[in-house]
């Protein structure tokens, strides 16, 4: 059954209270339908995009302004789980790409481009050149972190753990990762390391140790239904 609007309000208050940075620097924007989302330019996207991060300035008329939005299409998800996936996939993948220096970034989507035909790694690529054969290879590696994002199941990794030495040792692991495949290229970069890295990333968004540090030209980077696949605002409405 498709989540009211209502429904995916409460699912998006209650994750983005779990990592606040991303209710600090995204707004939010919920339809029922990729119409009611895009208007005329609808018939440009395909039917069965599910979500999409602007990383567009956008001004609230209480006076905040956001870095960011995230569009969502109810029309497209199956349940809470599923919406629960896409914010991981625009918040820590997208979204969250843009939390590392701009130097850290390219070295980051490089290394995933350039171990793109590692075996772990090939699954992945190749269900994203499917869809995004029209994309960039940077935009395409983007993506390929975003679908690792999305399958993070963080409720007893992260969300629910408060032991200091387990936080760390997830933080400790995602750098290591970023370290020896990213910058010292000393190893192949695996799954595993963008497992690493995806939570490490999440984690940072949580205890806010991440924030946005690169600022890109505005592209939408929409996320398609695959296969399978502090400071608060009074009035979160959502109509950002």
């Amino acid at each position: 059954m498709i989540l009211t609007v209502d429904e995916a309000h409460k699912i998006i208050t209650e994750f983005v209270s779990r990592y606040p940075v991303a209710d600090l620097e995204l707004a939010y924007k919920v339809r029922n339908t990729l119409a009611e989302l895009y208007g005329p330019f609808v018939s440009d996207l395909q039917s069965g995009l599910k979500a999409g991060y602007i990383p567009k300035k956008i001004a609230h008329d209480n006076g905040i302004t956001f870095n960011g939005s995230i569009h969502i299409t109810l029309e497209n998800h199956r349940d809470r789980n599923d919406l629960v996936e896409s914010l991981q996939h625009e918040i820590f993948g997208h979204f969250g790409v843009n939390t590392f220096r701009i130097e850290e970034r390219n070295a980051f989507l490089d290394a995933v481009i350039v171990n793109r035909n590692e075996p772990s790694l090939k699954p992945l690529w190749e269900a994203v050149a499917k869809v995004y054969f029209d994309k960039s290879a940077e935009e395409q590696a983007e993506e390929v972190f975003a679908r690792q994002c999305e399958c993070l199941d963080l409720s007893s990794q992260i969300e629910n753990t408060r032991d200091e030495n387990v936080l760390k040792a997830i933080k400790n692991s995602g750098v290591r990762s970023f370290l020896e495949t990213c910058i010292n290229r000393t190893r192949p970069m695996r799954q595993l390391d963008l497992f690493n890295i995806a939570r490490m990333v999440a984690l940072g968004l949580q205890d806010g140790s991440r924030t946005q540090q690169h600022f890109p030209q505005y592209h939408s980077q929409l996320a398609v239904n695959p296969t399978k696949r502090k400071r608060k605002s009074n009035n979160r409405d959502f109509e950002r």
